[in-house]
């Protein structure tokens, strides 16, 4: 049950097995992945700052959708998308601030 409860708040189902790197643009995709659910979970400041720590050059933002990494993805998470979602939700305080 615990499990389940768990698994339930994780939007994204990426367990970080890392298959889809290396991304080709930099894109630390686990990393990414893994604050938007951390958000969830633990709140969206906690994500903010998880993602803060993800140098700029390998957010999101950095993906240009050449599908390399759904090739890879053993989830079959569509990561492109997910990549563009989590870098508008995660930086949104960020360019409000700007």
């Amino acid at each position: 049950e615990v499990r389940e409860s768990y698994l339930s708040l994780c939007a994204i189902p990426c367990t970080a097995c890392q298959y889809c790197l290396p991304c080709p643009q930099g894109v630390l995709i686990p990393d990414v992945l893994g604050a938007y659910n951390e958000g969830l979970m633990f709140g969206t400041e906690h994500a903010r700052a998880m993602y803060r720590w993800i140098d700029e050059k390998c957010r999101g933002d950095a993906c240009i959708e050449c599908g390399e990494c759904l090739e890879k993805c053993p989830q079959h998470i569509e990561i492109p998308e997910w990549l563009k979602k989590v870098h508008e939700v995660l930086c949104q305080e960020e360019a409000s601030a700007a």
